[in-house]
């Protein structure tokens, strides 16, 4: 299968996955956080732990995981194709095309939301609103945009360097990753007693690049190098599979012991040296297996096309869900698999919908302002 074509299927498949990963937080929000609004009173939240339906939302969690690495390998696999072939260096033309794609639909939705929290009562600060900017701090999912826009004005840089010293990068940049997964480690066990990030975790803010620097790497070194490599990826490809099989299960019992190091019985997403490692075997056994169909592939690459769009849109179209449901159908929030359900399908249907209409309406010209 043509590799171009191959990681828009991958960026189709992380749409969905980063969906059902948010659709998996408003599921455990649903059951803890606003367990009032469906458990008796006094019934203690804690008690839902454990569950077959926690348990069930936890594996959604577990198994979509990968998603932002994906996402971020993908552009860092693109930028690297998109070098000159001979000198291997990257145009700033093709770096602020890119850039300004990203950025303008991220102003108009960070505007967007900042207006509908002060029509709410929430007026923002000046020092708000420049950290909702700066950082993707408007929305939980909007840290990612800031995020890819560091990384590809760092790509003139780092394609050449990865040309021509790409296992370096790489080992440099995975000490790194891990550094701060192990930083994390230690915030995660603290959250219990109420601890802000230290060291590391605070120097390298999930919106700050050094944070996912390696799935840029990586994808820059497969762009590059892809011809070398993919033969060792076959070769490794049942390996891969077995990484799948192994992390996923492994990390599913990692954050069960993290959270009993933490004593409560949710904490806000963090990744793992788990996490990273099922991220990587996710990754790469979809390049290693490159000739196995997905199913619905039309589907799939559509999805993977539309992919900023969609995920500019699905985050406040799944909270806009979830208020929705805690204020007028409290009862669901006991179920917490279909607050799974509800919120997946509002985060996937709203976007479609609503890139169509545009499409099709009088503010089709405006489509790319708004979608990328």
């Amino acid at each position: 299968m043509n590799i171009a074509r191959r990681l828009l299927l991958l960026n189709g498949v992380a749409i969905l996955a980063v969906i059902l990963f948010h659709a998996s937080g408003w599921g455990l929000v649903g059951m803890f956080t606003w367990a009032g609004r469906h458990m008796p009173a006094g019934a203690d939240p804690a008690s839902q732990a454990g569950t077959g339906s926690y348990f069930v939302i936890r594996a959604i969690e577990q198994l979509t995981s990968f998603a932002v690495a994906a996402f971020i390998f993908v552009s860092g696999f693109f930028i690297a194709v998109s070098a000159d072939r001979r000198t291997r260096r990257l145009g700033w033309g093709t770096i602020g095309r890119r850039v300004i794609g990203l950025l303008i639909p991220y102003l108009v939705w960070t505007s967007l939301l900042m207006g509908l929290r002060f029509l709410e009562g929430k007026p923002w600060s000046l020092g708000e609103v420049a950290r909702g900017l700066l950082t993707g701090a408007t929305n939980p999912a909007y840290y990612f945009v800031p995020l890819l826009i560091q990384l590809y004005l760092l790509a003139p840089l780092l394609v050449p360097l990865v040309f021509t010293r790409p296992r370096v990068l790489l080992v440099a940049t995975a000490v790194l990753e891990l550094a701060i997964y192990l930083a994390l480690y230690t915030d995660v066990m603290a959250v219990g007693d109420g601890a802000t990030p230290v060291g590391l975790a605070r120097l390298f803010p999930k919106w700050f690049f050094p944070s996912r620097l390696f799935w840029f790497i990586l994808g820059i070194t497969l762009g590059l190098h892809l011809p070398r490599w993919q033969p060792t990826l076959t070769r490794l490809r049942y390996v891969l599979l077995a990484g799948i099989v192994v992390f996923a299960v492994v990390g599913m019992v990692e954050w069960e012991l993290l959270l009993v190091a933490a004593g409560t019985p949710m904490i806000g997403s963090t990744e793992t040296i788990i996490d990273g490692l099922f991220s990587a075997s996710v990754i790469l056994a979809f390049i290693a297996w490159s000739r196995i169909r997905l199913p619905a592939p039309g589907v799939v690459l559509y999805l993977g096309l539309h992919s900023f769009g969609i995920y500019l849109v699905h985050s406040p179209a799944m909270e806009l869900a979830a208020r929705l449901t805690y204020h007028f159908t409290p009862q669901l929030l006991g179920r917490p698999v279909l607050v799974v359900l509800i919120t997946t399908a509002a985060g996937l249907s709203a976007p479609i919908l609503l890139m169509a209409a545009v499409k099709r309406s009088h503010l089709k010209r405006a489509y790319p302002y708004l979608f990328g």
